[in-house]
């Protein structure tokens, strides 16, 4: 603890602390915890909340910002609202562990409205580690939460969680992690998991729940979106739901978005965006896959991918098109769900971005426009009653963007969409505060 150490250490001792706006700025523990330490043992317990502020530069051998740590103990803590920033570690952890361990060890961390960012780790966990041993129990909750270029040089660019040693002397070891509202942006490993690494070992179990979380740009050598394993006869569910993944790089030749080995590891998606064209060209591994519907492939056209902007276009097909969960907030804290279902990933479109829910001055018919030929075979002509400066957006029936051409100064403009399979698509035509839609039909022979 190079700035706090709370260690309760009688039977039934308990130490309660609040910390609230403080910033823990280069401090250093030879050992855990690089700026707050929680050892709590021998049935004692611990409560922290911590509550906005920054943990910045602090470097450690385990959580290079705080490691909470509960031996045959209770210790939790709650974060809001909190940076963490450019932590470290010499093992894992880069800005917060987790441990439980020992019978009754419980420990629990739930982490709401915070930013990790590049934070880093020698082994594994760029930011975060949730890990359970000998009949510990560990719980990790992270809500509406940024994970930005962290980094790991084993597994686990942001994310890593596992449990080990479940057997007749430790029949409870156990993990439970929480994902939901979140985005994961340009993170790394070296190893496995750019965004996540999940592992189950010796009998013992660790469960992963990812909800409406958004997963662009990471990297690993495999799994650059989540890495999950097994060592029989231990399991590893993994259940992914409404969730988006895009640009994530895998620099093995044999691996993909998913690597999941082990035959007790298990990927389950549900109503997800994944990048490939298949369900199964996005996983490899030993373990099993189950798509349990919904699935979506192709661009979720982000507003600025190269900026990290991944909220959704109001035209995306990712909108409207999640499961019903038990979310009632976005990540910036919007109501979900809103329209006519819940969106994929971490952000829910707001009405006034979707078409339909516009305001009526801004959706009026100013002008007029013809298109010849219609139907079509691919070529034809937008022509407009009178000269406009402006543009013309094509978009298929699942709202995905075809093309943009701009208009100026002009009363006619030419498409083509003979790279484009048969089917109707909308032409949404704006000037300035005028927006006219028309269709046009592609037909081939």
């Amino acid at each position: 603890g190079g700035a706090i150490a709370n260690a309760p250490m009688a039977v039934g001792s308990q130490i309660n602390m609040s910390i609230t706006n403080s910033w823990f700025m280069n401090n250093t523990s030879e050992e855990d915890g690089g700026a707050i330490w929680n050892y709590a043992r021998t049935s004692s317990v611990i409560n922290m909340t911590v509550t906005g502020g920054q943990f910045m530069g602090n470097a450690a051998r385990h959580g290079g910002a705080v490691n909470n740590w509960a031996q045959g103990a209770t210790s939790t803590i709650v974060f809001s609202g909190v940076e963490f920033f450019n932590n470290a570690v010499t093992s894992t952890g880069g800005a917060v562990r987790n441990l439980s361990e020992l019978t009754n060890g419980n420990g629990t961390v739930t982490i709401e409205n915070c930013s990790f960012t590049e934070n880093e780790v020698n082994s594994h966990g760029g930011a975060l580690v949730n890990s359970s041993v000998s009949n510990g129990v560990s719980v990790m909750n992270v809500r509406r939460c940024t994970m930005t270029n962290n980094t790991a040089a084993s597994n686990g660019g942001a994310i890593y969680a596992n449990s080990s040693t479940r057997n007749a002397t430790n029949p409870v070891t156990a993990s439970t992690t929480n994902v939901e509202n979140c985005v994961f942006f340009a993170n790394s490993s070296m190893g496995l998991g750019g965004a996540i690494f999940n592992e189950g070992l010796t009998g013992a179990p660790s469960t992963l729940n990812v909800t409406n979380c958004t997963f662009a740009s990471n990297t690993a050598s495999g799994g650059s979106g989540l890495s999950n394993s097994a060592t029989s006869p231990a399991t590893a569910p993994v259940n992914i739901t409404n969730c988006v993944f895009w640009n994530n790089t895998f620099t093995s030749p044999t691996s993909a978005l998913f690597n999941n080995v082990g035959t007790g590891a298990t990927i389950n998606v549900r109503n997800s965006s994944l990048q490939h064209a298949t369900f199964a060209s996005n996983e490899t591994g030993t373990g099993a896959f189950n798509n349990l519907g919904g699935f979506i492939a192709g661009d979720p056209n982000f507003v600025n991918l190269a900026l990290g902007d991944l909220q959704l276009e109001f035209y995306s097909a990712c909108v409207d098109a999640g499961a019903v969960v038990a979310l009632t907030v976005d990540i910036d804290g919007n109501a979900r769900p809103q329209g006519a279902g819940f969106d994929m990933g971490a952000y829910e479109v707001a009405p006034i971005a979707r078409p339909m829910a516009r305001e009526p001055e801004l959706v009026v018919d100013m002008f007029d426009a013809s298109v010849f030929p219609n139907p079509t075979t691919g070529a034809f002509t937008l022509t407009l009653d009178r000269e406009i400066t402006g543009f013309v957006q094509v978009f298929d029936v699942q709202g995905r963007l075809v093309s943009t051409e701009q208009i100026n100064g002009s009363n006619q403009t030419q498409l083509d969409l003979s790279a484009e399979s048969s089917g109707i698509y909308l032409l949404r035509i704006v000037a300035g505060n005028e927006v006219l839609t028309k269709q046009v039909a592609v037909q081939r022979p």
